[in-house]
């Protein structure tokens, strides 16, 4: 859910509703079905969906988000327990858990309002690479494909609503799901938090740490200054939070490197 005129009613809600053919809230989906009413959804159906075996399991191998970049990344390896055709799509969200805002958000007249909106979970702010999702290949029996998406944090939480107020929000979180998109029938879903990293460890040893040129192409040049020798650990790792390589592991003496 988000605010009627949030900033990501274009990149993800739009897309969604459209798939989904919703025209009015509240709305429920269960196995691509409509049902009008949320509270028409009963106990023993979603105790019947729970004991549902599924050909699939979705398993998170990288999921961080680099504040640095402001970019989340996530892998994860889709196994297939039997054979299965191409065709089916793998969905990958990026979502805030609570948003709260400090004034309601609602759009009814002032003066007969019955609604009053603040408090919005599991809002999507992104989908990754994009609302298409990505497209999987036919699975052979025990098979495993692997998906990496990411996305560069492109605007603030849901800030804006009909009017731009203030708003607390708290943990990130992405959810990948197997869809039809024909049936629109969800075969298995998994979700991980966000690990926080950064390129560079803030350390009181560290005088200066430099990168150039950047953007880089072919050769990169490294610079700092340690105020005292110590230890030191040079790697590269790619936007997924995978080594490529290592440069240089050893003690260094205090002064510029």
């Amino acid at each position: 859910g988000a605010p009627s005129g949030d900033n990501i009613q274009t990149s993800v809600a739009l897309p969604r509703q459209t798939y989904y053919n919703v025209t009015g809230v509240p709305e429920a989906f269960i196995d691509g079905n409509t049902i009008i009413n949320p509270a028409g959804v009963l106990p023993a159906t979603i105790q019947v969906e729970g004991t549902t075996e599924s050909p699939f399991t979705i398993s998170f191998t990288n999921c961080t988000y680099n504040p640095i970049n402001q970019t989340y990344s996530a892998t994860m390896d889709i196994k297939a327990w039997q054979a299965e055709p191409a065709g089916l799509i793998l969905q990958t969200v990026l979502t805030v858990d609570t948003i709260a805002f400090a004034l309601d958000q609602s759009t009814e007249d002032p003066s007969n309002k019955s609604t009053y909106l603040t408090h919005f979970p599991s809002v999507a702010e992104a989908m990754m690479p994009g609302s298409g999702g990505t497209a999987l290949g036919a699975f052979a029996l025990n098979s495993t494909q692997t998906v990496s998406v990411r996305w560069k944090k492109s605007h603030p939480w849901s800030i804006g609503g009909p009017i731009a107020h203030a708003y607390d929000s708290t943990n990130t979180r992405v959810i990948a799901f197997v869809q039809n998109n024909t049936s629109k029938y969800v075969y298995q879903s998994a979700n991980a938090v966000p690990a926080v990293v950064s390129g560079i460890n803030e350390l009181s040893n560290i005088g200066y740490f430099g990168i150039y040129p950047n953007p880089v192409k072919d050769q990169i040049n490294v610079s700092f200054r340690l105020e005292q020798a110590t230890g030191v650990d040079l790697s590269v790792y790619n936007i997924l939070g995978e080594k490529t390589c290592d440069i240089y592991t050893g003690t260094v003496q205090a002064g510029e490197q």
